[in-house]
């Protein structure tokens, strides 16, 4: 398989995969590449469809740790964020994992979210701020990054997200350039929903 334009020559491929959209529709391949030094893991994300690059770097806790777990590790994790994928990630080749080795560290990255979701969800059960945006049907639920991480329809009734940190009990809508904590919510919804 030839390598993408722009890859150093250190790096070796260890995966191709595609995704699969809800819709059916191939987004299109994406190759991973890594590179091992000393106790930095290198990785390289090559986006055909865009023909886009990324560059992750990791460190390692023990050197000399076999490639395989290695990367094991970064795609479970990687696979545990469900904005990491357009879609379903589909296995389509790696000269490191096999088909039902990736199948498994899939399942392994979706149960490591769940196991997130479900924490935020008792951590947070008494917070203000996700009742409020319950209360008005905003459909708040965990983001997945980490327990504290929210996101909820936005109030403005647009088709995006507004996100919530409930370790600072704030919010923020990068679309509608507007944030603020718990009352700037409340006056913000009344204000469009002509609420006194």
């Amino acid at each position: 398989m030839a390598e993408s334009p722009g890859i150093d020559k250190g790096y070796k491929h260890f995966l191709r995969y595609n995704q699969i959209c809800f819709d059916g529709i191939e987004y299109g391949f994406t190759d991973f590449f890594y590179e091992i030094i000393e106790s930095m893991l290198f990785i390289k994300k090559v986006d055909n469809r865009n023909n886009t690059e990324k560059e992750f770097e990791f460190p390692l806790e023990i050197k000399n740790t076999r490639p395989e777990i290695v990367l094991e590790d970064f795609l479970i994790n990687l696979m545990s964020y469900k904005y990491s994928f357009e879609g379903e990630p589909v296995y389509v080749h790696s000269k490191v994992f096999s088909k039902e080795s990736f199948d498994n560290m899939l399942r392994k990255g979706v149960e490591l979210r769940k196991e997130r979701e479900e924490s935020a969800i008792l951590l947070n059960l008494n917070n203000e701020l996700i009742k409020y945006c319950k209360s008005i049907g905003l459909n708040p639920e965990p983001e997945g990054s980490s327990t504290s991480n929210w996101q909820a329809n936005c109030p403005s009734g647009g088709n995006h997200y507004i996100m919530i940190s409930t370790k600072s009990n704030e919010w923020g809508c990068g679309y509608c350039k507007r944030k603020g904590d718990l009352n700037s919510l409340k006056e913000w919804y009344q204000s469009k929903n002509k609420i006194i």
